[in-house]
C-alpha cells in the first residue's frame, strides 16, 4: 500500500466504482437472499499502518432483483452496522442507502496493531449481511541495498506491512517459505492496495482463505530396487561369463545376451540380434571406459570390485521398458557389480550413455554404503539426485536440461520444493539441489556424500557443516537469485549451469521451448495496480514473486505480507541492482 491514501481520495475512487455499475465497479462475491443482493464498493479487507489513528471508509451497494430478472439498486434500505471483533470505532450504528443503493461508514482505528471486524445486516433480514476486516498492521521497514540478499526476515507472522522505497526498475524479489520437512498446508498471503483500492484489491476477509491442497504422488521406489542383503553375498569368481540372463528385478523375461564389449572398465552384455549394431556397441562401450567411467570416479569415488573381474557388467535389453535403466541391488544380492539398461534403436549413443553413467553413480553409491552401513545407497531422494547429476557433469545434457527447463516453471503450486518420500515427479527438484551443494561447497561434495556413510539429511549436514533447514533456506534464496546479476554472493550461486544461460546446451538438443533460461520464473506483482495473492507452501516449500515498481518514478509501497500465526513461515527478499 503506497502511502498519501485519504478519506477524499477514497470516496472519490468510490463514487467512480459505483458509477461504472457491473463493468468495472462493486468488487467481491455479493451477499443477500429473496432477491436483495450486497455488494462490496470498497475491498473486503482494509490494512493500515499501525502507529498512528487511521479512519478507514468501507462501503457497500444494496440492489435488488426485478421481476424481470434485471437488477437495480435500492434506496433507502436501511442497515444496521455492529463491530464483532476487535476495537475500531464504526462512525455509525445504523445507515441508510442512497439514491445509487450505497451505503458507507467511516472505521476509525486504534494507533495498536488491531483487527476490526464490521458487518452491515439488512435491518428487514438479519440474513441478508456483508462483512468488512480492517487492520491495523504494525510496519517494517524493508530497507535494501541494490545487489542486497535477506534469506530471513525477521518481522511479525499474524500480518505485517512492508515498506519499500523504490526506484523505476529496482525491482524485488519475495520468497515465502518453509524449511519444515513435515508441515504442510500453510496458507500465506501477500496484499498490495495501491494508491486507490480498486477492483484489484482484496475481496476476501482476513482469515486465512481455504485453499485446496495439492496432492503429493505417492512414494516410488525408482531405480533403485532393493533386494534381500543377505541373499548371494559373497565373491563371485573373477571371471566374465560369454552370455547372462536378462532376467532382473525389472525384467520378467527369461533369455541370454551375449558379451558384445568388454573393456578396460566395462562389460556390455547386449539383447539383441547376433552382430548387429556393433559399431554403436563399440562406440558406447569406449566412451564409457574413457570418459564416463573416469567422471563418476572423480565426481563420486571409486567403483567397489567385490567380484574380483574389474569391471561393470551392463546389461541392454529392450526388454527394459518401464525405466530406462535400473540397478537391482547386485553387489548385496549377489556380490557382482551390475546394473541394467534400456537398449532403443531411437535413443543415440549420447542417451544411452547418459543413462549408463546414471546407473553407474548407483553402483559407485551401493558399493560405499554396503561397505559403510549394509545400506543399497543413500536415501532415494537423494541417491536419484546424484545420477540425474551424473548424467548432466559427464556432459550429456539433453534430458538434464528437460529438467532444469521443468524445475525453473514449476513452482508456486502448492507442490513441495523438496519432498523427502521419492516421486519421480520431483526428480528435477533432487537434481537442482545436488548441484547447487556441489557448485557451493565443492568441488568434492559430491564425493564426500558418497563416502560419509551417512545418508539423507544427516550426510548433507555433515559435508555441508550446515543445518538442513539452513541449507534450504540458502538454496530457496539461491535459485532466485543466481545468475541475474542481482547479487556476489557465493552462496547464491550456481556454477555448473547457467540458471539464465545455457544456448548452446539448448541448441544443441533442441530439448525445451526456450533458445534461453531466464532463471526461475518469479510470479510479477506490479506495484502499479493493487493485487492480492493467497498460496498454500507443503512441506520444505518456496514460491517465487517479482515486485515491479511502476515507471512513472520513486514511491513508497506498502506490502502486507501475513503467515496467519505460522512460525515456521519466512520471508526472503533481495534487490535488483
Amino acid at each position: 500500500m503506497r502511502r498519501g491514501w485519504t478519506t477524499g481520495a477514497a470516496w472519490a475512487v468510490l463514487a467512480a466504482a459505483v458509477a461504472c455499475g457491473d463493468g468495472g465497479g462493486p468488487v467481491g462475491a455479493p451477499g443477500g437472499r429473496d432477491g436483495l443482493e450486497l455488494q462490496y464498493a470498497t475491498p473486503r479487507l482494509r490494512v493500515v499502518p499501525a502507529g498512528e489513528v487511521s479512519t478507514v471508509r468501507i462501503a457497500l451497494v444494496v440492489r435488488r432483483r426485478t421481476p424481470e430478472g434485471a437488477s437495480e439498486p435500492l434506496a433507502d434500505a436501511r442497515l444496521v452496522i455492529a463491530r464483532e471483533e476487535g476495537r475500531g470505532q464504526p462512525s455509525a450504528a445504523a445507515t441508510v442507502t442512497g439514491p445509487d443503493g450505497l451505503a458507507a461508514i467511516d472505521v476509525a482505528m486504534p494507533a495498536e496493531p488491531d483487527l476490526t471486524r464490521i458487518v452491515f445486516r439488512m435491518e428487514s433480514d438479519a440474513g441478508s449481511y456483508l462483512p468488512f476486516d480492517v487492520v491495523s498492521a504494525p510496519v517494517v521497514e524493508a530497507e535494501l541495498a541494490p545487489g542486497e540478499v535477506r534469506d530471513r526476515l525477521d518481522i511479525p507472522k499474524s500480518g505485517v506491512l512492508l515498506r519499500f522505497r523504490l526506484e523505476p526498475g529496482s525491482d524485488v524479489l519475495l520468497v515465502p517459505y518453509e524449511t519444515d520437512v513435515d508441515r504442510s498446508g500453510a496458507v500465506y498471503r501477500i496484499l498490495y492496495q495501491g494508491p486507490a483500492p480498486g477492483a484489484g484489491a482484496s475481496a476476501s476477509g482476513a482469515d486465512p482463505p481455504r485453499l485446496p491442497q495439492a496432492l503429493a504422488p505417492p512414494p516410488e521406489a525408482g531405480d533403485v530396487v532393493e533386494g534381500d542383503g543377505a541373499a548371494g553375498r559373497g565373491l563371485a569368481p573373477a571371471t566374465i561369463p560369454e552370455s547372462l540372463d536378462i532376467r532382473s528385478c525389472m525384467i520378467s523375461t527369461s533369455r541370454r545376451a551375449p558379451l558384445r564389449y568388454l573393456g578396460s572398465r566395462v562389460a556390455l552384455y547386449v539383447d539383441a540380434p547376433p552382430g548387429a549394431a556393433q559399431a554403436r556397441i563399440d562406440s558406447i562401450g569406449s566412451a564409457f571406459d574413457e570418459r564416463v567411467f573416469p567422471r563418476n570416479t572423480e565426481l563420486f569415488g571409486t567403483t567397489s570390485d567385490v567380484d574380483g573381474n574389474g569391471v561393470v557388467i551392463v546389461i541392454l535389453s529392450p526388454e527394459l521398458a518401464a525405466v530406462d535403466g535400473v540397478y537391482c541391488d547386485s553387489i548385496r544380492r549377489a556380490g557382482v557389480e551390475a546394473f541394467f539398461a534400456t537398449w532403443r534403436d531411437d535413443y543415440s549413443v549420447d542417451q544411452t550413455l547418459a543413462i549408463l553413467a546414471h546407473e553407474h553413480q548407483h553402483v559407485v553409491n551401493a558399493g560405499h554404503h554396503v561397505q559403510a552401513n549394509g545400506n543399497v545407497g543413500d536415501e532415494r531422494w537423494l541417491n536419484e539426485g546424484l545420477s540425474f547429476a551424473a548424467e548432466a557433469l559427464n556432459g550429456y545434457w539433453r534430458d538434464s536440461l528437460i529438467r532444469w527447463w521443468t524445475f525453473l516453471n514449476g513452482q508456486n503450486g502448492g507442490m513441495s520444493m523438496l519432498p523427502l518420500d521419492y516421486a519421480s515427479v520431483f526428480d528435477d527438484r533432487y537434481m537442482a539441489l545436488v548441484f547447487y551443494v556441489e557448485d557451493r561447497f565443492g568441488p568434492g561434495a559430491l564425493r564426500a556424500l558418497t563416502q560419509s556413510g551417512l545418508r539423507g539429511t544427516a550426510n548433507l549436514e555433515h559435508v555441508t557443516g550446515l543445518t538442513f533447514e539452513e541449507l534450504l533456506r540458502d538454496w530457496f534464496v539461491a535459485v532466485g537469485v543466481s545468475n541475474r546479476g542481482w547479487t556476489d554472493d557465493p552462496r547464491y550461486a550456481y556454477r555448473s549451469v547457467d540458471l539464465h544461460g545455457m544456448e548452446d546446451e539448448i541448441a544443441a538438443c533442441g530439448c525445451v521451448p526456450v533458445e534461453t533460461f531466464t532463471g526461475m520464473r518469479l510470479e510479477t506483482l506490479p506495484l502499479s495496480t493493487p493485487f492480492d495473492v493467497a498460496r498454500m507452501l507443503d512441506r520444505a516449500d518456496a514460491d517465487y514473486y517479482r515486485l515491479v515498481p511502476p515507471a512513472a518514478g520513486a514511491g513508497i509501497f506498502d506490502v502486507y505480507f501475513d503467515a496467519f500465526g505460522r512460525e515456521f513461515v519466512e520471508l526472503a527478499t533481495a534487490r535488483a541492482r
